[in-house]
């Protein structure tokens, strides 16, 4: 898989590929990118880690179906969000 960047500084290829030695280093499970550069523009690759039976919902995508109210924090938010939609263990693994 290919994740790009945002501007204007264009970090994160950089930031998931220092967090995924950080993990390495710690003995964490992880998933390990590298910078590669397509048309100009720093990008960072990793193995595809979905099977045919799972499917990649990510957090920015869930945190934007939430509308939050102004009594519960956003973690609480995206927590109920995750679960009404059926994404098991969330609490779990975001802990």
């Amino acid at each position: 898989m290919i994740k790009g960047s945002s501007k204007p500084f264009n970090q994160e290829p950089a930031n998931e590929v220092l967090a995924s030695r950080i993990c390495k280093r710690l003995s964490i499970p992880f998933i390990e990118y590298k910078i590669i550069e397509i048309d100009g523009e720093k990008c960072c690759v990793y193995e595809d880690f979905i099977t045919g039976d799972t499917e990649l919902v990510t957090a920015w995508l869930l945190k934007r179906l939430i509308k939050k109210d102004n009594i519960t924090s956003a973690y609480e938010s995206f927590m109920q969000k995750a679960e009404e939609l059926g994404i098991a263990d969330v609490r779990v693994a975001l802990t």
